[in-house]
């Protein structure tokens, strides 16, 4: 079935032989990323996109799952004639990473992954489905509704819906071993070691499948982006960079 390609709303700056992906998390935006976007361009060409139904990109659809998410990026990298760049995916943008090398036979360089989660199963995918309710968000943080209504113009109750049922297919869309075993592109992934969220034995695992991969455990991290120790990060990021 074919799907219409979302219109990208992104930001790029810097400039170098490198181009670098930025990928934010559920329920955010490419603002998510705006401190590792700064630092970052500083030596590579960086391009932070709205995902889908987020922020200022829309969704013309009424649902949300990797496939057509995916599609989005790999079609936005064809569109602006982009060589073989390294996606920095966070979250779920470290999970559409992993499907557009996996599944759609993309020319990356390379690709990093900060606190993705792999083990879905349905009972914790329902649990965390819940999380997203619009309703409960209004209820119990209406500070946080109102930053969520400013943040994603196309309507965040609409986002967050999608959000509730893109989580509750993930044990059925989920990524699997033998999925990672057909990327071929050098492969960082990384966890914060007071991740609420992703354990260390999930990153092992993909990087066990993964040929050409490494694992990084960041200290004094949880899985909040904002947590992550930015004297540490883009070092990491740039050694990884060096070694393509």
């Amino acid at each position: 079935m074919s799907h219409e390609r979302a219109e990208i709303f992104y930001r790029e700056d810097g400039s170098g032989d490198t181009t670098l992906i930025l990928l934010h998390g559920v329920l955010e935006t490419s603002e998510t990323m705006k401190e590792m976007h700064n630092i970052l361009s500083r030596k590579y060409r960086v391009i932070s996109m709205d995902i889908r139904g987020h922020g200022r990109t829309p969704n013309p659809e009424d649902f949300l799952n990797l496939g057509i998410m995916s599609e989005d990026v790999a079609g936005f990298v064809e569109e602006k004639d982009i060589s073989a760049p390294v996606i920095l995916g966070y979250s779920l943008g470290g999970y559409i990473g992993m499907y557009i090398a996996s599944r759609l036979n993309a020319d990356l360089s390379g690709l990093i992954c900060h606190e993705v989660k792999f083990d879905w199963t349905p009972g914790f995918a329902e649990k965390m489905s819940r999380l997203f309710d619009p309703e409960r968000i209004e209820r119990k943080n209406p500070e946080y509704a109102e930053k969520l209504s400013k943040m994603h113009i196309h309507g965040w109750k609409k986002l967050s819906r999608e959000v509730m049922e893109f989580i509750r297919n993930m044990p059925e869309e989920k990524l699997r071993e033998n999925d990672f075993r057909k990327i071929d592109c050098p492969v960082m992934v990384s966890a914060g070691d007071q991740s609420e969220l992703v354990k260390p034995e999930e990153v092992l695992m993909v990087c066990n499948a993964v040929e050409n991969s490494c694992m990084c455990i960041m200290p004094f991290a949880r899985h909040p982006l904002r947590t992550i120790p930015m004297e540490i990060y883009p070092m990491l990021i740039e050694k990884f960079i060096q070694k393509l």
